[in-house]
This record gives C-alpha cells, structure tokens and sequence, in this order.
C-alpha cells in the first residue's frame, strides 16, 4: 500500500519488477513511504520486501481473522527513516 498525504494511493500485489516500477512511480509524484502488509507466518514473503527495502514496523493481530496476524511493512521512499 502506498500513501500520499495520509490517503492510500496505490496497492500492489506482485513481483519484483512491479513493486520496484510502482516505488519509482510513486517517488517521482513525490510519495513519501510505502507500506504492506503479510502474513506473520510467511517467511518467503517477509524475506521478499525485506530484500526490496521494507522493515517490519507493526504486528497486526488478527489482520486475517482470528489467530491469523500479519507484520506491517515500510519504507521510506525519500530517504527519511519509516
């Protein structure tokens, strides 16, 4: 999820590529951080963002159901801390 003066402009589900593309994008309209979030129990997509950037900022319970939680992840994309 991608946001601009506190509103979501943007949410992507994909590849590398695509998720570098939008970052880009999103900079040059002047987007200042990005987040995602996924799965707690996912360890090959908590590794995915963290090799393209993203550090966990947030544990959400239940952000898929109950027992189901999820790490909110971010990165500044102005080169600001998240």
């Amino acid at each position: 999820m991608v946001e601009r003066s506190g509103r979501v402009v943007a949410f992507v589900l994909g590849w590398r590529r695509l998720m570098v593309e939008l970052e880009r994008r999103c900079r040059a309209a002047g987007v200042t951080r990005a987040q995602r979030e996924t799965a707690a129990t996912n360890p090959i997509s908590i590794g995915f963002y963290q090799r393209l950037g993203p550090r966990k900022v947030a544990q959400l319970r239940g952000y898929y159901g109950p027992g189901l939680h999820a790490w909110r992840m971010a990165k500044a994309l102005d080169g600001s801390v998240p």
